[in-house]
């Protein structure tokens, strides 16, 4: 996540970034574009479980942001960055991860 932290220093474009936490957030989350389990397997998956389960698909990413373990404080209060990532998690619930990619490359 530091490259995310050196984009919003530098007002750079890190859409594909973005698009990749959020694909880290579908994968936790535990279920594919086609809704087929996924064997979690990540360090924080029990805390990851317990955010999923209490949380719907538009309150993923605010569920998620909350593991400051991995955002740390500054990221889930930084607008930009909280904007930019649940718009990557809206592209790939409303289109799919692969159709999420094009749409980000502008494919």
């Amino acid at each position: 996540l530091a490259g995310i932290r050196i984009h919003l220093g530098r007002e750079t474009d890190w859409s594909l970034l973005a698009l990749g936490v959020a694909g880290w957030m579908r994968y936790v989350s535990g279920v594919d574009d086609a809704g087929n389990a996924i064997d979690v397997r990540d360090p924080l998956s029990d805390k990851i479980r317990e955010l999923v389960a209490g949380s719907s698909s538009e309150q993923r990413v605010t569920a998620l942001l909350s593991l400051r373990e991995v955002f740390g404080d500054d990221l889930p209060d930084n607008p930009h960055f909280v904007q930019a990532i649940e718009q990557a998690w809206q592209q790939i619930v409303q289109f799919g991860a692969h159709q999420a990619l094009l749409n980000t490359l502008k494919i």
